[in-house]
């Protein structure tokens, strides 16, 4: 770190420098400069990146183009914004967010001064103008979370006294803990209809077939959409019947690390699951799900045919592949499976997690431990 002179920090030009190992182990250097009486910070990834973001501060500033504190806007903030978050989420994530900024947040408030974003503006912005959109409580809830990240970062680098987003009420009806899982039957119903869509589209190469397969490991495995879509043949050990997941397969077409660190894990499979996977092996492609070029299927494409399977089959219900996940841990809790497995196996960093998804109570577990204690007190046999 470099040191300012004594009682003249308005005059450092030069700026403060910070090393910052990232999760992953690369090297980051945040550096701060105070610049028209207004602290500025940001990661760069060397320090001639660094020396070059504060020389062009400088130049603004010596032209008098660089902004003050209190006549940032909304629109001129977000870009820094989204440096910032470069290094903290993963490209998709933060392409997540940028559709959030883009389709709501700036067309309502891009010219809008930060320190001038009131209380009220918010109440109106989330009661009124999102509602009037017809959007779900959860996408509510998600636009109220992106905007309270930028506020809060705002709030941090002293351009606004306070995060008036904290103390916007939490979106009524957006259920944050809701897990929707098939019932064992209506699960098995499932694998029906779509081994009978393989067995009769098998020999259609227009046809996704490897649905079947994929949800026979969705629901073996509690595995993540992109993470199957990711897999590799030689991610599968066949002599011990495991497939090791250490990548995904995300929405916007890019193969990236997990979710998390946890989720890089080995997972116990059937043999009579993996066999089924070999049987598919052509050898024209390294991925065990693939089309028919050999290139990884878009979630896009899998998900159009998990629809197809449902309308082939006339199943009575709807499901999204999340959901299988949630089935798969819902019914090995509910069979008493040791939750560090379960947790392990779904690739949770805490055990917490996957108690506060999965370990709720239901009619019959509930009538099931109440007859159990009524057995060991001796008023029912």
């Amino acid at each position: 770190m470099m040191e300012m002179a004594k009682g003249k920090r308005e005059s450092n030009r030069n700026g403060t420098w910070k090393k910052v190992t990232l999760v992953d182990g690369s090297i980051r250097w945040e550096v701060r400069v105070l610049v028209d009486g207004a602290r500025r910070k940001k990661r760069v990834k060397s320090k001639a990146e660094g020396k070059k973001w504060i020389r062009e501060l400088l130049d603004k500033s010596d032209i008098g183009q660089l902004e003050r504190p209190n006549e940032i806007t909304l629109g001129a903030y977000v870009s820094h914004w989204q440096d910032h978050k470069k290094d903290q989420v993963k490209p998709s994530t933060l392409k997540d967010y940028m559709t959030i900024v883009n389709t709501h947040l700036l067309p309502a408030f891009k010219t809008r001064k930060l320190k001038n974003i009131t209380e009220i503006d918010l109440n109106t912005f989330f009661d009124r103008t999102l509602t009037d959109k017809g959007l779900a409580p959860n996408t509510k809830r998600n636009i109220r979370r992106v905007f309270s990240q930028i506020m809060e970062m705002a709030r941090k680098e002293k351009i606004v006294g306070f995060n008036p987003v904290a103390d916007i009420p939490p979106i009524k009806g957006a259920d944050t803990n809701s897990r929707k899982a098939l019932t064992i039957e209506q699960a098995k119903a499932l694998l029906r209809g779509a081994k009978a869509y393989y067995e009769k589209k098998k020999d259609y190469k227009s046809a996704n077939v490897n649905i079947y397969p994929f949800l026979l490991l969705c629901l073996h495995t509690g595995a993540r959409l992109g993470e199957l879509l990711a897999l590799e043949w030689n991610d599968i050990d066949r002599e011990h019947n495991t497939i090791a997941i250490n990548k995904t397969y995300t929405k916007s077409n890019m193969v990236q690390t997990p979710k998390t660190i946890n989720s890089n894990r080995e997972v116990s499979v059937p043999k009579e699951v993996v066999d089924m996977c070999f049987s598919l092996n052509d050898g024209v492609s390294p991925y065990v799900f693939h089309t028919k070029n050999g290139t990884h299927i878009s979630q896009h494409n899998m998900e159009r045919s998990l629809k197809n399977v449902i309308a082939f089959a006339h199943l009575p219900f709807k499901v999204l592949f999340h959901e299988l996940r949630h089935t798969f841990a819902t019914i090995a809790v509910s069979k008493g499976e040791p939750i560090t497995n379960v947790s392990s196996i779904l690739g949770h960093s805490k055990t917490s997690t996957t108690l506060d998804f999965y370990a709720h109570s239901t009619q019959d577990g509930m009538k099931e431990t109440s007859d159990t204690v009524a057995k060991e007190l001796g008023f029912i046999e």
